[in-house]
């Protein structure tokens, strides 16, 4: 982002008056798309393992919400759900 903020466009849009929030939401977001659809891409998967994993040891959601920690926690006790 701070490669994009010395472009010559940049410097034009603040010669001529533009406010630093339509710069950054006109200019600059854009050029960064691409790297915040991979940030993005990156981390869901990793936020997902986490809450998992932390509700799986006990320390995430309640029992009663259903997640994938939780619905492995009571498989690993043999619960049995009748249905």
């Amino acid at each position: 982002m701070i490669v994009e903020r010395q472009h010559e466009y940049i410097d034009a849009a603040r010669a001529a008056g533009v406010s630093p929030a339509r710069v950054l939401l006109r200019h600059l977001l854009p050029a960064a798309s691409g790297y915040l659809a991979i940030q993005l891409t990156l981390l869901v998967p990793a936020f997902i393992l986490a809450e998992a994993t932390l509700s799986y040891v006990d320390f995430g959601f309640p029992q009663g919400t259903a997640t994938w920690g939780t619905m492995l926690q009571g498989s690993g006790r043999g619960t049995i759900v009748a249905g």
